[in-house]
């Protein structure tokens, strides 16, 4: 609780504490018969600053610790709490001491400022203490309050407190480890996180706690139950790790386990007790079930198979059932270590024409090397084909570029349809299945078309005398026009291998007004030192010269050695 905090009681505190316990709402549950004066604050509270309280037994004085402070809301004193050892003082009502637990703190307190009371404040400020104070020593807290006082048993119900014992004017509500201390202290902890060895000693050793105060039933708690996937042998001689965790679990104590998409459902018969093991399906199912275009998979069973993994947390897998094609992928998996299966699954997925992937993670534990395997750059480039003849060009380097570790994101435009159709034998699907993503030229608000999608650059191939005009004037018509805008603002690099002949003065003032901006006009005109014998030959000259400004390299061509 950010806005709640504890000060220590000190001599400034005193004379807050005459005005509270003066004030209606308190003086109606604390001291109704006592008339506070300043020296009768100091009398008693003064002994409570040095750590301990005075009383009387039989004549003779004693001294025990107790503990005071003051509460503050947001830096403002509002109240004042106080714990101590509820065997050290006797109770005012007759009850046997012997019936408390063996470790069992006492507890008062109040509100002294009635514009903060009946706010929800109080129960955070209480349950705040009982986390930051009383629990880190005593494994129960037992509190009295007048049975009339319904507000302060609701408060105390609130904050986790049962009722034991009620007489006519007096309830016993007791607030403990068996109960609810794991709620309370624990909460946000897992108990089976990185280091596992160490919250794994430390969950046994809270089991064998409560178990020798008295517990009868014992849930575990384990969202993330560690060494799961050491559910059998790896190698020879290998333990069981999986098998052997729930052993000692259950000797320790543990008579049920609540625990969160277990790696394998063969574990739940392994346990000989009761275990509850959670589906997170129900949380990630909403965001995926009304998109018809989605494709769910699983790299371990189902859609992609053939994998192996080894000792050492390696995998590999080549294989894909089903079709993947233009579709948004959703890999599902249960823990996240290395993140060496979701990124050879999103590299397959990829390779197969998925149009986007996306990782839901049950346990994302992110070991040493995860960053590095997750952050592994892909560099990307945009290619168009648009309408002016030698739709060859740009065919061709979408074959160069998939020999690389490259991604392509490809545009047709709608004339270069016919272009394609006349002058090649391929079909339009065939050149998509080239490119790893593919748009529709209409698409203005594809991902390619934001400055915040990180690529390479552009290339335009054929780039006809109309798309060269759009672009030199901005008139962003189309996802080609719109990209290449997006290099220039970005200085991305941005080639435009221009098919036209003769030019005309527009044509050569567009050309010359872009690249006085840095765009790099690259007409595809073939080389003869290098003696080309084939068409193949004088179409990777020219796009091996675009490739070098990118500084991709090929072996396509042979380059000029000098005379």
């Amino acid at each position: 609780m950010g806005d709640i905090a504890f000060a220590p009681l000190n001599e400034s505190h005193l004379s807050l504490l005459l005005y509270w316990l003066e004030t209606p709402h308190v003086k109606l549950w604390w001291d109704q018969d006592i008339k506070w004066t300043a020296e009768l604050i100091q009398d008693k509270y003064a002994h409570y600053i040095n750590g301990y309280k005075k009383f009387t037994i039989k004549e003779k004085t004693i001294e025990k610790p107790i503990h005071a402070f003051i509460i503050l809301f947001k830096k403002m004193p509002i109240g004042y709490i106080q714990y101590y050892n509820k065997r050290d003082f006797p109770p005012e009502q007759e009850y046997d001491i012997s019936e408390l637990p063996a470790s069992c703190a006492g507890l008062d307190w109040y509100i002294g400022e009635v514009e903060f009371t009946a706010k929800g404040i109080g129960t955070k400020a209480l349950g705040t203490f009982l986390k930051e104070h009383v629990f880190s020593l005593f494994n129960h807290v037992l509190v009295d309050p007048d049975t009339t006082n319904t507000k302060a048993i609701h408060v105390y119900k609130k904050a986790g407190f049962t009722v034991i014992k009620k007489d006519q004017a007096i309830n016993r509500l007791l607030k403990g480890l068996p109960k609810s201390l794991v709620i309370n202290c624990l909460r946000q902890k897992l108990s089976m996180s990185h280091p596992v060895n160490d919250h794994l000693m430390e969950l046994l050793l809270l089991v064998d706690t409560v178990k020798r105060d008295g517990a009868k039933n014992i849930t575990a708690l384990i969202p993330y139950f560690g060494y799961s996937r050491q559910d059998r042998c790896t190698y020879k001689y290998g333990p069981i790790s999986a098998s052997l965790v729930i052993k000692i679990l259950e000797a320790a104590g543990v008579t049920k386990v609540v625990t969160l998409d277990l790696h394998s459902k063969q574990l739940e018969g392994v346990f000989n007790v009761p275990i509850i093991n959670l589906d997170p399906a129900s949380i990630f199912f909403p965001f995926y079930k009304d998109d018809i275009n989605t494709v769910v998979v699983s790299p371990d069973i189902g859609v992609i198979i053939n994998k192996t993994r080894d000792a050492n947390n390696e995998c590999s897998m080549s294989t894909i059932i089903g079709n993947v094609k233009n579709k948004k992928c959703i890999i599902i998996d249960d823990i996240v270590d290395s993140g060496s299966t979701l990124c050879k699954a999103a590299e397959l997925l990829r390779s197969n024409g998925a149009l986007n992937i996306e990782a839901y993670i049950t346990h994302p534990v992110l070991s040493n090397t995860f960053i590095p395997n997750m952050t592994k750059e892909v560099k990307k480039i945009i290619i168009s084909i648009t309408g002016a003849s030698g739709a060859i060009y740009g065919i061709r380097l979408l074959e160069i570029l998939k020999e690389y570790d490259l991604e392509t994101h490809l545009i047709i435009s709608k004339s270069a349809n016919l272009s394609i159709a006349t002058e090649t034998s391929l079909s339009i699907n065939e050149i998509k299945n080239l490119a790893d993503y593919v748009y529709n030229p209409s698409d203005i608000g594809a991902k390619i078309s934001s400055g915040s999608f990180k690529v390479m650059g552009m290339i335009i191939a054929p780039c006809s005398m109309k798309t060269l005009s759009a672009i030199a004037s901005g008139f962003e018509n189309d996802l080609t026009i719109r990209a290449a805008g997006v290099m220039i603002k970005e200085q991305k690099k941005l080639a435009l291998m221009t098919r036209e002949t003769p030019l005309s003065p527009i044509h050569l003032e567009n050309m010359l007004k872009l690249s006085r901006i840095g765009v790099a006009i690259c007409p595809p005109v073939p080389a003869f030192y290098n003696k080309p014998t084939t068409l193949d030959d004088i179409v990777n000259h020219s796009i091996t010269r675009v490739l070098d400004l990118f500084d991709i390299e090929t072996n396509l061509i042979k380059r000029w050695q000098g005379v």
